[in-house]
């Protein structure tokens, strides 16, 4: 997509021809049967519109023109209205109510029909006012443009930090941070830190300046806090005011009702059992970090946010894992080729690159999966789906990791849709002619994503609402919120067996990592640890708590 222009044309066309497709939506005896009943046409719009949504919705993560970005955030914000109200219509509930009383005998038939009338009566049709409904709708299309503005301004952020060489002492590699003379009297050559994940990291792990590593730890906390701290108190009060409309106490009992926790007291005791246990750990932990800045700083000073990476590297250097040692053994190309390999024999599967693929960047590769029964055909039918790798950070894509579906898994008529999604990542880039040596997080991380990638290639759904997605996508449905990080945490775990890592890692000279450092490494995955965990409960309980009522 070239233009802001091209996106409102597509995204009209979607919405017009989705409008169109529930026109036909009929009760009658003679016009619902088979596939024209009345939740198969509904379930059949929905795949559409959500397939062609992507055209609209992908160039806000990853367009290089900041006006396209915007058209594409606007673009998802329309197409989720426009999918809200249609699970909002209470003549298109009725006529499902209506249908539903002919019994099914498809046990995931009646799965489907049970999610669907559930999200019609929590968009609003479980409300006998009109006004309420519209009120609903109202809110949740304003939270919607909030968020995308949320998410828009970090990607759009381009702060950067200065500093010295000598602020940057520790860090490797000070290449990869641009050099600009900032101060030509005083001769001070100065780096450019941006704070994208794949620059910060480095500075917040290796830099002995506490100063330096402040700085940057501040200004990640800051990033955009003047523009979205507005945004994050009107989305708390509508999310409240919404959660009033519909009946529920507060917007964490809306959204926690669906979910294993069922309420908001339950999930905050197991939160809360889970934090009395961690704090413990955490505790010791810290004490053994503060013993470490002593020693080095010659301080008092307890132990800040900034100083926790650069002193656990520095306790598990320790304990025999060197992280700037470890980092010489994952070259990027190499880990990407074992990781791709090592899916395809776990699920006996085959991946085999698109090379005429249509694809947003000259970075990003597509690839089609097969099992690897039906590899050696070309028939289209044997495909199961297909993924993109876009992996590098760029100005305005979006900055974090994630797996983005391009397209849900769906039945029309007697064929499949296949299911499609793009690992975007930022991992660190190859530069001018030297390879990328991966932080071992980086490895992990890329592990984790890919299982994303492969929970939702695999996928073999009939109806696009129960499709592998999440709330990136305007389009509704996807996988069960309590279930959505379990394949990846669980495949996860094959990075930390030393067969997989003496296959993902490889030296200069082609060696993988010595048995001792692979023992060491194996036996540091939960060392020092408590502090990330404790911080995630906390996060969780803020959610909680910030939800649990109108004001932050």
């Amino acid at each position: 997509i070239s233009s802001p222009e091209k996106i409102k044309h597509i995204t009209e066309c979607i919405k017009s021809r989705f409008h169109e497709n529930l026109r036909g939506i009929s009760v009658s005896p003679d016009n619902c049967t088979g596939d024209n009943n009345p939740y198969n046409v509904f379930s059949r719009a929905l795949g559409e519109a959500s397939e062609k949504s992507v055209l609209v919705t992908l160039p806000s993560m990853v367009h290089y023109d900041s006006e396209v970005r915007e058209a594409s955030s606007n673009a998802k914000d329309e197409l989720k209205s426009m999918f809200d109200r249609a699970l909002a219509d209470q003549s298109l509930y009725e006529k499902l109510e209506a249908f539903n009383q002919q019994p099914t005998h498809d046990v995931s038939e009646e799965r489907f029909r049970s999610m669907l009338l559930s999200s019609f009566k929590r968009n609003g049709c479980s409300l006998s006012s009109s006004v309420d409904r519209q009120k609903v709708m109202e809110k949740r299309g304003t939270i919607e443009e909030l968020c995308s503005a949320f998410t828009l301004a970090i990607n759009e952020n381009n702060d950067i930090l200065l500093f010295t060489e000598n602020e940057l002492d520790g860090v490797d590699n000070l290449d990869q941070f641009p050099l600009i003379e900032e101060n030509r009297q005083e001769k001070k050559s100065m780096r450019e830190v941006s704070l994208k994940s794949p620059f910060t990291v480095p500075v917040l792990q290796f830099a002995k300046n506490p100063s330096t590593r402040r700085k940057v730890s501040v200004a990640m906390a800051k990033k955009c806090q003047e523009l979205n701290t507005e945004r994050f108190v009107s989305t708390i009060k509508l999310r409240h005011d919404c959660a009033l409309l519909m009946g529920y106490e507060s917007h964490a009992h809306f959204m926690l009702e669906p979910k294993m926790a069922t309420n908001p007291q339950q999930a905050e005791n197991f939160l809360l059992e889970l934090l009395d246990t961690a704090k413990i750990k955490c505790r010791n932990d810290l004490a053994l970090l503060k013993e470490l800045k002593q020693k080095e700083e010659r301080t008092n000073e307890p132990i800040q946010p900034w100083d926790i990476q650069y002193y656990t590297r520095i306790y598990k250097k320790n304990i025999g894992v060197d992280a700037a040692e470890l980092q010489k053994y994952f070259p990027l190309d190499h880990v990407k080729k074992e990781i791709l390999k090592i899916y395809e024999e776990l699920l006996k599967l085959t991946f085999e690159i698109v090379e005429d693929a249509d694809v947003w960047h000259i970075d990003v590769e597509c690839y089609v999966v097969r099992s690897k029964k039906s590899a050696s055909t070309s028939d289209s039918s044997d495909i199961l789906g297909y993924f993109y790798l876009d992996l590098f950070p760029r100005p305005g894509k979006y900055s974090h990791q994630c797996v983005y579906p391009l397209r849900p898994s769906y039945h029309c008529g007697d064929s499949r849709v296949r299911p499609a999604c793009a690992n975007i990542g930022n991992l660190t880039p190859n530069k001018e002619g030297k390879p990328s040596m991966l932080p071992f997080s980086q490895v992990v991380t890329f592990f984790h994503e890919f299982g994303h990638v492969m929970h939702c290639v695999l996928t073999k759904s009939k109806h696009s609402i129960q499709a592998w997605a999440w709330s990136a996508v305007p389009w509704p449905g996807g996988v069960e919120q309590d279930f959505l990080e379990v394949p990846s945490m669980m495949l996860e775990n094959f990075v930390w067996q030393p067969e997989i890592l003496r296959r993902l890692s490889k030296s200069k000279e082609g060696f993988p990592l010595p048995e001792a450092t692979i023992d060491a490494l194996c036996r540091s995955r939960f060392v020092m640890d408590s502090y990330s965990t404790t911080k995630y409960l906390s996060m969780s309980l803020y959610d909680i708590k910030v939800h649990s009522g109108s004001e932050p």
